[in-house]
């Protein structure tokens, strides 16, 4: 298997993380984001949408970080996927509410924080960083409600939800968000960075 890169994405930092902890046979793949080797024909026969993570298993082409997650931990019995119904339905729950609520939140501020300046698109926007600051206030405090009394976000075990969860909250930090008054989330997030697999996927 393949999977195309960027150090920069904290997408593809996700997919890094599950291989790094299962050791799976993955060759890594630098997509050169840049020098804009995303919208090269070669790179969007692969992804139409022009971004990364992409894995590509044989002829079986696959985008969609939290569906390159799951199908890399199917590839082997873990507990970051495990065969139960509830446990996925569980898991899947966490990281479609990344993708729609807490994620999309921490989009904001790398996009008004980080991005503009890299890329000369002009200053942050003070309106878009106070309204996802309000949002991202009020699903950070569901997130620290649930991790309250659990050690990671799916009960005792590590899952896909933890690294799901952690690269958009990373990404939120870096940017300047307000989320760091939160103790169990950063209880849970320093345990996160803790781990091994989180660290390789960071080199």
């Amino acid at each position: 298997m393949r999977l195309y890169i960027h150090s920069a994405s904290y997408n593809a930092r996700r997919a890094r993380a599950v291989v790094h902890h299962l050791q799976l046979p993955v060759q890594f793949v630098t997509c050169d984001l840049m020098s804009g080797a995303q919208q090269r024909p070669e790179f969007l026969a692969l992804n139409p949408n022009g971004k990364v993570p992409v894995l590509v298993d044989g002829d079986f082409v696959l985008w969609e970080s939290m569906a390159i997650l799951q199908y890399l931990a199917g590839q082997t019995p873990n507990d970051l996927w495990p065969n139960d119904a509830r446990a996925r339905a569980d898991i899947t729950r966490w990281q479609a509410w990344d993708l729609a609520q807490y994620g999309r939140c921490a989009d904001v501020f790398l996009f008004e924080n980080v991005l503009k300046g890299l890329f000369g698109l002009g200053p942050p926007n003070p309106e878009a960083l106070a309204q996802a600051s309000h949002r991202i206030r009020g699903h950070l405090a569901v997130l620290d409600q649930h991790l309250a009394h659990r050690a990671w976000v799916c009960g005792d075990t590590l899952t896909l939800a933890d690294f799901s969860l952690a690269a958009s909250h990373e990404t939120a930090l870096a940017a300047g968000a307000p989320v760091d008054d939160a103790p169990h989330v950063r209880r849970w997030i320093e345990t996160v960075q803790a781990l091994p697999s989180w660290r390789a996927a960071k080199e």
